[in-house]
């Protein structure tokens, strides 16, 4: 994806990112607040020189879609954001990364996200015992809400 090449094309990637962020929330401005955005899927950086420049590039991006967002008005004022960590997992550094951005960011309307692809198909996922609303239909990864019968407004979708 273009967007991996921000450290090496950084001002062409970040225009066109910011570009791209502006037509996305300028679509879903008077949207029903319902739909989440997301930053960015899965986000990696190719030509960097570790982890902390990768850190610094999700940053800038995080920071530019937030503000793309926010500024486009309507009810993307108030939207639910969703910011992942720099590939998508839960390793500490990343959450640490990402706990700073949010932070600075001040926003009560911003969530997160990480991925977790285990070697465990075929297995119960560790995550439905503890999260009884979660139903799960197969390998890891693959959760689907249900009703749940104490929160009759649950409803798959």
């Amino acid at each position: 994806m273009w967007i991996n090449n921000l450290s090496t094309d950084h001002d062409t990637v970040l225009t066109r990112y910011s570009a791209t962020s502006r037509q996305i929330a300028a679509e879903f401005r008077d949207a029903p607040p319902r739909p989440a955005m997301e930053s960015i899927n899965e986000p990696t950086f190719s030509g960097t020189w570790g982890d902390d420049e990768s850190y610094r590039l999700l940053a800038e991006l995080n920071r530019a879609f937030h503000r793309v967002v926010r500024d486009s008005g309507g009810r993307n004022a108030n939207r639910l954001l969703v910011l992942p960590t720099l590939y998508t997992n839960s390793e500490q550094g990343r959450l640490d990364a990402l706990a700073a951005e949010l932070t600075a960011l001040h926003d009560p309307m911003v969530a997160t996200t990480i991925r977790f692809y285990a070697a465990m198909a075929g297995r119960r996922c560790p995550l439905a015992a503890r999260h009884p609303h979660l139903r799960h239909p197969g390998p890891v990864g693959r959760h689907r809400r249900h009703r749940r019968p104490d929160r009759p407004d649950t409803v798959p979708r």
